[in-house]
């Protein structure tokens, strides 16, 4: 199945990510903010994003729900502080 979200919403698969340990043995604790992989977007945010695309929002944004059988959230597109999403990662 095909979702496209409409006005401006997201869907998003989140990226689980392991805490960080240093060299000296520090555990670095992984914060509210969580990144995500960009799977569908509505017509709005042509241009602005692309599939594979990893964003970082907060982990209480949105809305969880089954797609295609992954738990993925539902965000607002915008950036923050309209939205959910606060950065696009690029390497």
């Amino acid at each position: 199945m095909k979702i496209e979200p409409m006005g401006k919403n997201i869907i998003v698969l989140p990226i689980s990510e392991d805490n960080y340990q240093t060299e000296s043995g520090l555990e670095i604790v992984q914060g509210d903010l969580v990144k995500g992989k960009v799977v569908e977007f509505s017509s709005d945010f042509e241009g602005v994003y692309k599939k594979d695309d990893i964003v970082v929002f907060p982990k209480n944004a949105g809305t969880s729900q089954l797609y295609n059988g992954e738990l993925h959230k539902f965000l607002n597109g915008k950036g923050c502080p309209e939205g959910d999403v606060w950065a696009i990662v690029t390497e």
